[in-house]
């Protein structure tokens, strides 16, 4: 826990069993064809430690990040173009996930002064990322 910031925890963590629910519940149309054909299983999993920076250790950015996550992996998954379904967008899209959730805060979250280190996992049928 933090130390005088209202006591929030440093670390914070998503499980995400099915992805495709929350997607659905989002409004968000996933790819259909490749990796993602026959309804294949989507699971998300990740850690945000506010303790693993380079800069001040916090719990805001590991917070603010866990819920930014996934409607932002869900908007870039959901503009995957078909055709493009395959091991080589999905960990690029992994990639402009963590970019937007980046620049994001830099430009929008002034009030956040610490950073965080993030683990993640996503399971899309029997290809883990």
């Amino acid at each position: 826990r933090a130390e005088g910031i209202g006591e929030k925890p440093l670390v914070r963590h998503i499980i995400v069993k099915d992805l495709r629910k929350v997607a659905a519940r989002s409004k968000m149309a996933l790819p259909q064809g490749g990796l993602f054909e026959n309804r294949a299983p989507l699971m998300f999993f990740a850690v945000f430690d506010g303790q693993s920076c380079a800069d001040t250790p916090g719990p805001l950015t590991a917070e603010w990040c866990a819920k930014q996550v996934i409607p932002k992996l869900l908007r870039n998954l959901s503009a995957l173009p078909a055709g493009y379904e395959n091991q080589t967008f999905v960990k690029a899209t992994l990639t402009k996930t963590f970019d937007d959730l980046d620049k994001e805060i830099l430009r929008n979250q002034p009030g956040i002064h610490d950073g965080c280190g993030a683990a993640v996992a996503l399971l899309v049928g029997e290809k883990l990322f």
